[in-house]
């Protein structure tokens, strides 16, 4: 009977301690009792042809990955993650009103562009105050100081701070140290 990469999904041989793929190393199946033929990969039986279960774009989707990342104020963000987590959202939003922007020329010229992709921001804009909050929060500092950004000229120096601030080490009342669970997987 085929042999699978428990981590992977791999076909691998009989005696094989590792995974041609992977790596990982393969357990040695119980004498008498065959191997599932559709490894389990944590995200269900993936390998037996379920498109639903196998992980991607739409599971991402399900699991809420825009709203985890962007559309919540719970938790702490360290710089990295800050950093990246609003170069992703920035992205996002210029491709986004881009789009809008040359739909609205074709409904109503230069002033149609400018109102849909002025109305298209506003969740954007909402989203970048949130990944903010989330950064303040592992300054151990209140959410609210996000409003900050809506002051010209104080804006710059405020935003260079938060990407460049330490974090408060260890848990705070915001949550536990992003640092910290990164080094305990």
């Amino acid at each position: 009977m085929a042999r699978f990469c428990t981590a992977c999904g791999t076909q691998v041989k009989e005696g094989t301690k590792f995974c041609s793929k992977c790596g990982a190393p393969l357990a040695e199946p119980a004498s008498g009792q065959p191997q599932d033929a559709r490894p389990d990969n944590g995200y269900g039986n993936s390998m037996n042809g379920d498109m639903n279960s196998a992980p991607g774009y739409n599971q991402q989707l399900q699991q809420g990955w825009f709203k985890r990342n962007f559309w919540t104020t719970e938790g702490r963000l360290n710089r990295w993650a800050y950093f990246t987590t609003s170069l992703k959202l920035g992205l996002i939003t210029l491709v986004v009103l881009l789009i809008l922007a040359v739909i609205g020329v074709f409904i109503g010229g230069e002033d149609g562009a400018v109102v849909l992709a002025g109305l298209g921001s506003i969740p954007f804009v909402v989203a970048s105050y949130f990944v903010s909050a989330r950064r303040l929060h592992d300054l151990d500092k209140t959410g609210w100081l996000s409003l900050i950004f809506l002051i010209p000229y104080v804006n710059v120096p405020w935003g260079i701070y938060l990407l460049f601030a330490k974090g408060t080490e260890g848990p705070n009342q915001y949550g536990p140290d992003p640092l910290q669970q990164l080094n305990n997987r």
